[in-house]
């Protein structure tokens, strides 16, 4: 049950608010009303109706008593009273059928009319700019016309009840939407650093604001942020450090290997140094790759042909298709490096390349095709492993460490972005990048 409910629950958080605000107050002005209507409005009206229906009664029962000069005294009397009503002898006239208007509510009056004239003939009409209540009935060959305000049985306190109402609700609801604004706009605050801290843009100037809760998950928020900034930074510079201190001792060895007698061992371990030469330099393109300075409005096209031009003495073909007006706020090296590692990949083993780039509406995608032998589906999170490196077929890192597609989902992940490998319409692998606009 509360499952088929949740569908028809609004999603945003201020929507949920006003939600909770709305229903029990629409519900109680509902009862209210309800409440108002059936024991004071409906009561009232009763009242008033059996009121001018007396007075209605008594005019006419003068009026049949009545003849000549003193019918006409008793009219002028009556009009002349408190009871603001108007009364006109229309001679050798007859009521044919009973009227009564639609759009008043004439129901009680005329319950109170039929039980008080009956069996003479009447009938109820709206005239005039003032919408008088017209009340004619049968006296003889006469009829009897009985003009009345419509006061006397409308009451309006009913209208200004409902005014009231309505225009408390209006002010109550005013002032619950300012004060949710307010403590919504912190919660959102909140959620854009959180997203920007994902993507590894700097928020320099956030502040913890709105109510207290908000304000701990705020602040718990900037501590976790140091913490993990903190965290990055040590093992970046460790990489870095270590990574730089590896090559002095791994040139001295290539010189000392150098100046000895050749020799199959001596060549096997050339090999070995240069494999870890080549380790070394994949881990300081890692260490650069982790650069946390935010270039603002980066041209996505502007960077794939600037990778492009870099393989133009290839003699392998790369065809390039973007879409202009696409801006990223990232490190620009570090996008380069991680496009340029897909590419890399891309060129090993095929020799038709096509890189494309287009955006959504959150989203911009860059696209890398190739006509290579591809990756099984089971082996393609794999090859996103550190080291990793495919027993047969297409091997990504080929002369490499292994690093290459980690580097690039490490630097994609960072700025809230994904990375997916698919098959492509050349017949080889597609790699997909989607990054947040």
């Amino acid at each position: 049950m509360l499952k088929f409910f949740k569908k028809f629950l609004p999603q945003s958080l201020f929507r949920r608010f006003l939600l909770i605000i709305l229903l029990p107050n629409i519900i109680i002005q509902l009862v209210a009303v309800y409440i108002f209507y059936e024991r004071h409005w409906s009561g009232v009206s009763k009242r008033m109706a059996s009121s001018l229906a007396g007075e209605v009664e008594m005019i006419v029962r003068g009026i049949e008593q009545t003849y000549g000069a003193p019918r006409q005294d008793f009219i002028n009397m009556v009009q002349s009273s408190s009871l603001d009503l108007e009364v006109k002898i229309l001679p050798d006239k007859f009521i044919t059928e009973k009227i009564f208007p639609e759009r008043f509510d004439f129901s009680q009056l005329r319950d109170e009319l039929h039980y008080r004239l009956t069996p003479r003939k009447y009938s109820i009409y709206i005239m005039g700019r003032d919408s008088r209540i017209v009340i004619e009935t049968q006296v003889d060959t006469d009829v009897v016309q009985i003009s009345a305000p419509r006061r006397s049985i409308f009451t309006p306190t009913t209208y200004i009840f409902i005014l009231w109402m309505l225009g408390t609700a209006i002010i109550f609801v005013i002032i619950a939407l300012l004060f949710m604004r307010t403590q919504v706009r912190s919660i959102t605050k909140l959620a854009e650093v959180a997203e920007k801290f994902g993507r590894g843009q700097d928020i320099p100037n956030f502040k913890p604001s709105g109510a207290m809760e908000v304000r701990q998950a705020a602040q718990a928020f900037i501590d976790m942020k140091e913490r993990i900034n903190r965290q990055v930074e040590q093992r970046t510079e460790m990489l870095a450090g270590v990574s730089h201190d590896l090559k002095t001792p791994l040139t001295r060895m290539k010189l000392q290997l150098a100046l000895m007698d050749k020799s199959s061992e001596i060549d096997e371990l050339q090999q070995d140094i240069v494999e870890m030469e080549k380790m070394v330099q994949e881990y300081l393109d890692f260490a650069k790759g982790k650069e946390r300075v935010i270039d603002s409005n980066v041209n996505v096209a502007d960077i794939l042909r600037s990778i492009v031009v870099g393989y133009r003495n290839l003699n392998k073909k790369i065809d390039i298709h973007t879409q202009s007006g696409i801006s990223l706020q990232v490190n620009v090296n570090s996008l380069r490096r991680a496009i340029t590692n897909i590419v890399d990949n891309a060129l090993k083993y095929g020799n038709y390349v096509a890189i494309a780039s287009s955006a959504s509406e959150k989203y911009a995608y860059i696209t890398v095709d190739d006509d290579g032998p591809g990756i099984a589906k089971a082996k393609r999170e794999e090859v996103f492993k550190p080291f990793f490196r495919l027993d047969s077929g297409r091997n990504l890192d080929k002369g490499g460490t292994g690093l290459g597609l980690a580097i690039a989902r490490d630097i994609i992940v960072s700025y809230g972005g994904e990375i997916t490998l698919e098959n492509s319409n050349l017949g080889g692998l597609k790699v997909i990048i989607k990054l947040p606009l």
